[in-house]
């Protein structure tokens, strides 16, 4: 799941910086989510549908 940290910590064992996207476990980003230490980073991928319409 993509992430975006509120502050610099560590998730998952590794260190995840800021205002970065960040890759993590499911487990670990709906954590960070939950205690508000994270946002989920929207997502840049366009369907079909969003691409047909332009």
């Amino acid at each position: 799941m993509k992430i975006i940290p509120k502050r610099t910590m560590f998730l998952d064992g590794r260190r995840v910086e800021f205002g970065k996207s960040e890759e993590v476990s499911k487990a670990a980003g709906d954590l960070a989510i939950r205690h508000g230490w994270a946002v989920e980073a929207p997502d840049t991928k366009k369907s079909k549908a969003d691409k047909d319409a332009e």
